[in-house]
């Protein structure tokens, strides 16, 4: 199906060269990427501004509260976190 539709592939190669360039790179720490092709996007911010429409706003807030709170160990306001 990947190959028929014409999508892009990636190949071991690929995909070690792309892990070596953010492991090495200390802006990439924690980011999320989309591998496709050789190539990488990261998704971080894209996925990170629509979350409140996908699982709807109280459960984003949710989120973003539970996530902050899993880094630092202290309690937040999610309000802080996820404007509405």
């Amino acid at each position: 199906m990947w190959v028929e539709d014409d999508l892009p592939l990636n190949s071991a190669d690929g995909v070690g060269r792309i892990g070596l360039e953010i492991a090495g790179n200390p802006d990439t720490n924690d980011e999320a990427l989309y591998v496709a092709g050789g190539k990488a996007v990261g998704i971080d911010e894209v996925i990170n501004n629509l979350q409140p429409q996908w699982p709807g706003n109280q459960s984003a807030l949710d989120l973003a509260r539970g996530q902050k709170e899993s880094r630092t160990g202290k309690q937040v306001d999610a309000k802080s976190v996820v404007q509405n």
